[in-house]
Order: C-alpha cells, then sequence, then structure tokens
C-alpha cells in the first residue's frame, strides 16, 4: 500500500532520541532558557556522556534521600514514581533519579512566551532510593516543555524514559523498574596490520557505541540505556565509563577515520576487550586550520564544503567552537596530488572561498568579514512610541531555506523598540514578521524589506491598533453556520486564494512559499459568530473555511464587523466496503488509540481528503487540510463531507496501518477515479477496498546464500487506478529484516514484486550507500492466505571506463541512472570516475542506461554564458523554453550498461561532444 512517513512517536526515530542525552536547559529566568534557538543537528556538541556519567557530575547538586516519599500539596504538580529492583526483584538502594525539562522547539516555546510570558522553570531536586528502593518527584510541567527521567546507579546499566508532554496533575507510576548489573567496555585503536594507534599530540578522539537503532531494542516507559561514549587516551586505549548491557554494539569513533563505517561487537558480561580498527592519522589525506574573523577571534560551528572534489560524507561540515576544522579523505580515495577550494559560511559573517588546496596544507587560517549589523525599530502607529515588547522573525521569500527562519531574534524585550541581528546569512528580499505580546492591543504586522548585507537598512515597522472584531457566518437561508474557521491574513497586499499558505507565528510548519501572516483566528459558534482579533483601519484578507466552499475576501477594513454568506456546495457521501475491511480499518485505529493512550478513538479512524483536478487546481478539501486532517470515517464505513466546491475531485483516504505489535505508520488509499461535483446536488459514491484485504507473508531474504540481516525489504504491486501519466499506479509496503533475514508481515492482497536494500562495500569517502536489489520470486498473496517464500536479492555491477571526445580519460564525472528497463529498481548512481576515467555501478542484472550533465563536461564560465544566451533569447529564466534547454542539457551515454554478476569485464563509453557552439 502507498505509505507515508513511520509516525514518530512509534517509530525508531522516536527511540535514537530518547537514548541520548537532552540538552541541557540554562538556569530558570534567562533569555536562552526562555527562548531556546537550536543550531542544525549537525551542528551539536561533541556526544553528551551518558546518563551515568552525568549523574556523577550533578550529584554534587542537592540531593533527596526518597526514604518516605511526601505528596505534594501544590495541585497543579506532575509525580513520577517508581521502584527500582534487580533482577530478582530485590529493591535497589542508592539509585540517582533525575528529572530534566527544557523546550519542545523554540517555536513552542514561543508561542507559549507571546501569551504567557517567561517560562519559569528549574530541574526539580534529585532523589536517592533508599532501602525500599522506591522514587517520587514532584513538579509543575510547564506546557511547552518535554521531559526525561534518569535512573542510575554504579554498577548497572543506567535507564531513561522520556515524553514531549507531560501534563500538570498527571501521575505517572512506573511500577518495577529493573535495572540490570552491566558489562564494562575497555579497549584500544589498532591499525589494519593490528599495530596500536596512539593520539598525536593536541587532538582529541571520541569513541562511542550505539545499539538503539536495532529491531531488539527494549520498549516501554522507562528503558536501558543504549548508548554511552568515552574519550581515548594518548596510547590510544579506551575505557567506557558506564556499564552497558550485554549484546551487539556499534562503535563508531569521532576525529579519527575507522576502517569500516561502522564496527559491531558482542559485549558479554561481566567485562570486554575491544580492537577497533583505524587508519593511522598519518594516512589520512587531510586539510585543517582555523576559521576567525577580521578581529582574530574564532568564528565558531562555521560551515564548510569542499569545492572541486568529493565530500567525505553527506553531512554538514563545520569547525568547532574554537573555529578549528579538518577536512579529511581516507587514503587512496582521491588523488593525492588533487587541488581544490573550501568554501565558508556562516550566519553573520561574509562567504569566504579560500585559494587552490591540497592535500597536506594544515596550518590554514580562514578569515570570514563579520558583516554590519541590521537593526529593525518596532513603534505604535497611532503615537510611534517605541514597543519593547514583541517577538521579530526574518523569513527567506525564496531561494534557500534557513534552518533559524522561525526563531524570534533578540528575545522578547526590545528596550527603545530595537532589535540588533547579527545572525543573517544572506541577503535579498526578507519577510520581517513583529508579533506584539498577546493582550498588548497591537496587531501583527508584516513589511517586506530588501537586504544588502554590507550595507543593511534599518527598517522601521508600524504596529497597528487591534481589536476584537465579531464576523457572522450565515448559509444562504440566513441560517447560522457552526465550525467555520475564520482567518485574518495581512496579505501584504496580494490577494490570496482558497490554497494560499500563510505564516502562522503559533504554530510550526515554515515555507519561504507562503505569502502573508496570520494576525487572527477564531471558530463560529451556535449563532454562527467567530471572535476575532483585527488591526483598526487597516485592510486585510479574510478566509472563512468549514463546511462550504471557502469564502475569501480581499481588502476587506473590519473595524465595523463582517457578515458573510457562504455558499451551499456539494455534498458527496463515501461509503467503504466490504464490510470485513472497513472492520480491519477501524480495529487498527482503536489499537492505535490505544497504543497513545488516547480516548479520542474518532480521531484516529480513518480520514478522507480531497484534491481538485481541475487546471489551476491544488485546492483540498477540507480547505487547508495537511495529511492527518480530514473527514472522519463512521464506524458504518461511511465518511460525508458537505459544501464541496464544484469541481473534479480526487479522493483519497488514509489510516493508521499496523507495522508490527508497536508500530504503525500512515496509508493512503486513492479511489481510482475523480468524481465531479456540482453545487447544490449530493452525490454518492462507492469505494471498493476489497483490494485491501490482508494476507501474511512469512520468509526471509538472502544474497549470496547469507541472510540479509536487518535490512530493508519493499514489495511493489499495481493497483486499478492510473497516475496522473496514465501508466498503473503501484504502491509499496516496507518490511524490516530481523538480524537472520526474516520477516513476517500482514499486506493487502496481490501480486509483489520485492527489492532489498544492500549495504555496498565502503568505498573510500567512508560511506556504506545502499542499493536496492531485485529480490526474487515474485509472490502471490490471497485474503487470509499465509504465504512462505525465501528470497534471493544478487548484486550485481558493472565497470566503466569514460572517456571524452578526445579520447582522454573523464576524471570526476558524475553519472545519473536512468529507469531501469522494464524493472522496478534502479541502480546506484556511481562515484564520479577517477583520474583514470573508471567507476563502478552496483544494482540489480540488467540493462540500464545513463547520463550525464552537460555542466560536468565543460568550462564553467561556458556553461553561465549558455544559460545567459538561453534566457536572453526567451525574455527571461522561468520561460519554458528555458527550462526545457536546460532539462535537455545532458548526454546520454551511447549505449544501455550491463550490470552483471560476474565478471564481465570493464564497458568503456566514449562521449559525444557536449554540444555543437
Amino acid at each position: 500500500m502507498a505509505v507515508g512517513a513511520l509516525l514518530a512517536i512509534v517509530g525508531a526515530g522516536l527511540w535514537f532520541l530518547l537514548l541520548r542525552d537532552a540538552p541541557l536547559m540554562p538556569a530558570a529566568n534567562s533569555e536562552t532558557a526562555a527562548d531556546p534557538r537550536p543550531r542544525d543537528a549537525s551542528k551539536q556538541a561533541s556526544p553528551s556522556p551518558t546518563a551515568g556519567a552525568t549523574s556523577r557530575q550533578e550529584g554534587e547538586a542537592r540531593t533527596v534521600v526518597a526514604a518516605a516519599p511526601e505528596q505534594t500539596s501544590t495541585t497543579d504538580a506532575a509525580v513520577l514514581r517508581g521502584r527500582v529492583v534487580d533482577t530478582d526483584g530485590v529493591p535497589i538502594a542508592g539509585v540517582l533519579a533525575k528529572v530534566h525539562g527544557w523546550g519542545i522547539n523554540g517555536d513552542a516555546v514561543n508561542a507559549h512566551r507571546a501569551v504567557h510570558g517567561a517560562v519559569e522553570w528549574a530541574d526539580p531536586e534529585q532523589v536517592v532510593t533508599a532501602t525500599d528502593g522506591r522514587f517520587e518527584i514532584a513538579f509543575v510541567p510547564p506546557p511547552p516543555f518535554q521531559f526525561t527521567l534518569g535512573l542510575t546507579c554504579e554498577g548497572r546499566v543506567g535507564s531513561r524514559g522520556r515524553w514531549d508532554r507531560i501534563e500538570p496533575g498527571e501521575v505517572k507510576d512506573f511500577g518495577d523498574v529493573t535495572m540490570e548489573a552491566g558489562a564494562r567496555i575497555t579497549g584500544r585503536l589498532v591499525d589494519r596490520a593490528g599495530s596500536p594507534v596512539v593520539r598525536p599530540a593536541g587532538t582529541r578522539f571520541q569513541l562511542s557505541i550505539d545499539r538503539s537503532n536495532r529491531r531488539d531494542r527494549p520498549r516501554g516507559d522507562i528503558v536501558p540505556v543504549d548508548g554511552a561514549w568515552c574519550d581515548v587516551a594518548s596510547d590510544g586505549s579506551f575505557t567506557v565509563r558506564d556499564p552497558v548491557r550485554p549484546g551487539t554494539w556499534q562503535v563508531s569513533l569521532r576525529g579519527l577515520l575507522p576502517v569500516e563505517r561502522e564496527q559491531e561487537f558482542e559485549v558479554v558480561a561481566p567485562a570486554t576487550a575491544l580492537e577497533v580498527e583505524v587508519f593511522r592519522p598519518d594516512e589520512v589525506l587531510r586539510v585543517a586550520g582555523v576559521v576567525v574573523d577580521d578581529t582574530g577571534a574564532p568564528v565558531p560551528q562555521a560551515d564548510f564544503e569542499p569545492l572541486g572534489i568529493e565530500r567525505a560524507s553527506s553531512w554538514i561540515l563545520h569547525a568547532d567552537r574554537e573555529g578549528r576544522f579538518e577536512f579529511e579523505q581516507r587514503p587512496d580515495a582521491l588523488d593525492p596530488a588533487a587541488r581544490f577550494r573550501l568554501r565558508f559560511e556562516e550566519a553573520g559573517y561574509g562567504t569566504v572561498t579560500t585559494d587552490e588546496l591540497r592535500w597536506g596544507d594544515t596550518e590554514l587560517r580562514v578569515v570570514m568579514p563579520r558583516l554590519p549589523v541590521m537593526e529593525v525599530l518596532v513603534l505604535r502607529a497611532h503615537d510611534r512610541s517605541p514597543v519593547e515588547e514583541y517577538g521579530l522573525r526574518v523569513m527567506n521569500t525564496g531561494g534557500r531555506r534557513s534552518s533559524n527562519e522561525s526563531e524570534v531574534r533578540g528575545g522578547w524585550e526590545h528596550p527603545g523598540g530595537v532589535t540588533r541581528i547579527t545572525t543573517l546569512q544572506d541577503g535579498g528580499l526578507k519577510r520581517l514578521i513583529v508579533e506584539p505580546r498577546q493582550g498588548s492591543g497591537l496587531a501583527v504586522a508584516m513589511e517586506h524589506v530588501d537586504i544588502d548585507l554590507a550595507a543593511p537598512p534599518r527598517p522601521t515597522i508600524l504596529l497597528p491598533d487591534a481589536a476584537e472584531r465579531v464576523v457572522r457566518i450565515q448559509d444562504t437561508e440566513g441560517r447560522p453556520v457552526v465550525g467555520s474557521r475564520v482567518e485574518v491574513i495581512d496579505a501584504g497586499g496580494e490577494e490570496i486564494t482558497a490554497a494560499t499558505r500563510v505564516t502562522d507565528p503559533g504554530s510550526r510548519g515554515w515555507s519561504s512559499a507562503e505569502l502573508g501572516v496570520l494576525t487572527g483566528i477564531g471558530i463560529s459558534d451556535e449563532a454562527g459568530e467567530a471572535r476575532v482579533m483585527a488591526p483598526s483601519g487597516v485592510p486585510v484578507s479574510v478566509r472563512c473555511t468549514g463546511a462550504h466552499p471557502p469564502w475569501i475576501a480581499n481588502g476587506v477594513v473590519l473595524d465595523g464587523g463582517l457578515m458573510v454568506t457562504v455558499a451551499e456546495g456539494a455534498t458527496l457521501k463515501i461509503r467503504f466496503e466490504p464490510a470485513d475491511v472497513v472492520s480491519a480499518w477501524l480495529e487498527e485505529a482503536r489499537d492505535f488509540a490505544a497504543l497513545r493512550n488516547s480516548e479520542d478513538l474518532e480521531r484516529h479512524r480513518p480520514w478522507v481528503t480531497l484534491r481538485c483536478t481541475d487546471d489551476g487546481g491544488r485546492q483540498t478539501f477540507p480547505a487547508g487540510s495537511s495529511s492527518y486532517e480530514g473527514a472522519r470515517m463512521e464506524p458504518s464505513g461511511l465518511v460525508e463531507l458537505r459544501g464541496v466546491p464544484e469541481g473534479n475531485w480526487l479522493v483519497t483516504c488514509r489510516r493508521y496501518a499496523r507495522l508490527d505489535a508497536d508500530r504503525f505508520e500512515t496509508a493512503g488509499v486513492d479511489h481510482p477515479e475523480s468524481v465531479g461535483l456540482r453545487n447544490g446536488t449530493t452525490t454518492e459514491l462507492v469505494f471498493d477496498v476489497s483490494t485491501y484485504r490482508t494476507g501474511t507473508v512469512i520468509g526471509r531474504v538472502l544474497s549470496g546464500g547469507e541472510p540479509l540481516a536487518e535490512t530493508s525489504l519493499r514489495g511493489q504491486r499495481e493497483v486499478a487506478s492510473r497516475d496522473s501519466n496514465g501508466d498503473p499506479r503501484v504502491e509499496w509496503v516496507t518490511i524490516q529484516t530481523d538480524a537472520e533475514g526474516r520477516f513476517r508481515r500482514q499486506v493487502p492482497v496481490g501480486r509483489y514484486a520485492w527489492t532489498a536494500a544492500i549495504e555496498l562495500p565502503v568505498d573510500g569517502s567512508g560511506t556504506a550507500p545502499r542499493v536496492d536489489v531485485r529480490a526474487l520470486p515474485d509472490t502471490e498473496v490471497g485474503a487470509g492466505e499465509e504465504i512462505e517464500v525465501e528470497l534471493e536479492a544478487s548484486l550485481a555491477r558493472a565497470d566503466l571506463r569514460i572517456l571524452g571526445p578526445d579520447g582522454e580519460p573523464v576524471r570526476g564525472l558524475p553519472i545519473y541512472s536512468e529507469l531501469a528497463l522494464g524493472s522496478v529498481e534502479r541502480p546506484t548512481n556511481p562515484k564520479p570516475t577517477d583520474p583514470d576515467g573508471n567507476t563502478s555501478v552496483f544494482g540489480t542484472a540488467g540493462s540500464f542506461r545513463f547520463r550525464c550533465r552537460i555542466r560536468s563536461l565543460v568550462d564553467e564560465a561556458a556553461f553561465y554564458a549558455f544559460v545567459e544566451e538561453l534566457t536572453e533569447r526567451h525574455g527571461g529564466s522561468r520561460a519554458p523554453e528555458v527550462r526545457a534547454g536546460l532539462e535537455d542539457a545532458v548526454v546520454e551515454l551511447g549505449q544501455p550498461v550491463v550490470l552483471s554478476t560476474g565478471q564481465a569485464g570493464k564497458t568503456t563509453i566514449r562521449l559525444p561532444p557536449a554540444w555543437d557552439r
């Protein structure tokens, strides 16, 4: 079936985060505590210590012995309690229990602060269990916070729980929490010959171990910590400070290149000694240096990327907190005589590209000039007095997105109404959004500003007075309309439509494509009245959506309120059949609701959304609905949508589908035909979902006779409907194999073609890419059947040598795979060719086509001259002829490439001239 992303709350990603230490919050009342400003994940500091190590550091803080827990008298207090026991059920004394809280995200904290002011929070006092092993911690949880509970004890594996939100007054009683004795890990670094590797003076290596993404990880409210780290000593030895659970662990390094990207080791109690294979530091291709500003001060965590050479990894590269940086490659991965440049970028600094570098340059000094400060002045419109309490956001209007666009710049208090911004990444046209404190009597305002980073403007933004206005909504018969959403939007003079995306300062989901800013919102009551905050004397756009066609007005002044009459629209009644499939879907909804401890079953039942297929459409109904919103299915299998605008609509049903005992995903089902609707009419539609009866597939996946452990298996089946090109629509199911390559999964009935993800050998870049390989045989699954199958996935390859029109090898050429001929998978995009023009392709045995871009074959100046000529000839960069010209600016490799499981030799391909100038 077509699948959506795994739900974070039940997917593996949650557990990966859960088993990491949460970021520490500063002292209460600090600007950072109330207005956290996280960096990109790639810019986080070194791995945090495990819970046990953290507790020892914090152990000097005052603790409370929990011999006889006392109930707090605060009615809003939440309580976390339980009893810690060993594997025999005997209570454990001396266990340190610690609760830590921090903001869910910057947006949530900012939204809370805009209404309620600064968030007051300090972690509650840690407690130590007495002889009965019990602990209890009471605290009042702020609304926009998430929390962890850590349990640590000398000699035992730490435990940890994490919650996105804890409600005031909520009591979590975990009962008995088992803490087992752990294994001590020691070891040393060795090279490929087994000789010890010492740490050079002035360097720091860190080793981390992890097993949090394994399928056999424990589940529950409180689980053992599945991650730890340690520094490597100068002689190359290491000792992991905290005991860990016996089992299979992945080991990775920071500051040194391991021979394998991730090495797995079996850890046994009471102690395990490891030898981790790494490249010797003097073998690694390396450039290094420091990045500073024009005063000589370090630029912490500046992003940088190589130009003219392949990257060492897919992650963002960045300097450390002292401005030091390194760019490394494995021995013989690239030409050791290669020349390249590094480009450095950081918000608040000018972008810098180095001169040409070569491997071995390790004392580089890169100077990034500081950019001038941009000052924004915010005044009240009626008397031009300063506004000192507001949140300011700076958003790009197009092009590259910045990770900090949704953040409030400079906190919420601005003396004299001025915010000084030193964190702009780039210039150009920006949207400045100013959100005053709620209750201030002022309205949100937006202004577009063209920013030159070298000479930034000093914009002044005027906030108009705001007052509550009443918008009355009625139908054509004069009856009040209940539950309609009324939006007041500052669109910056533009006209909005039903599909226009606007910025809501109180929510997440920011996009540079959003046209305006939401300044007020209300829901109509039994009298059809919605109360919204609106600016006085200022034209705004008003959009009303609900069980009726959207009503939109642009340039409206709401000083006197507004009466809205909405059209009747069409009614669409959808009945899902057969009943056994509907019952199965509703049962999955009940199980999912139970997993989330939710009593709101209706919210988790399958739901239907509509997409308009008319020209110029892109409209959805209910208007503005996301992938998780729509009209919910009744227990009878009926879904009714009222007030749908005229048009031809595609019908999609989404639901929560089970992956295994405690994991679900969103799955989508499209009706094979669009439905034409007309205002004032009722249309009944029978949605046949009989092809979503299920059977069970049981089996295992092999490659070369060996099981494919913990890999992704995907099955593709054709369904009745057609896609936009008229081709048969396909749906996928994804299955994860276990440590022995086995799997079991309920799937919709049909014939499945399978592909398995096979990890390729580690290449010179240190990455281990995966390629989808056909797994045979195909499988026919019938309703209620259990099918056992053994799938074989054979990895094939082709070795290529690319020559230019002159017969000389083409070096560093990226090649891109076309769709397989008559197949469901494609091979890898090969690595760029080496100095002799060689590269290798991996995938399923068969015949494939490849191509390369002309830009890779010609001088950069010549390519841009070509683009400029196209643009001038056709009157602008958005002309269809320009887009078509650029899409055609590719070179097809002259022949299909055959991937074979045997030794087929090397295929030599000679490229034609790039283009005839």
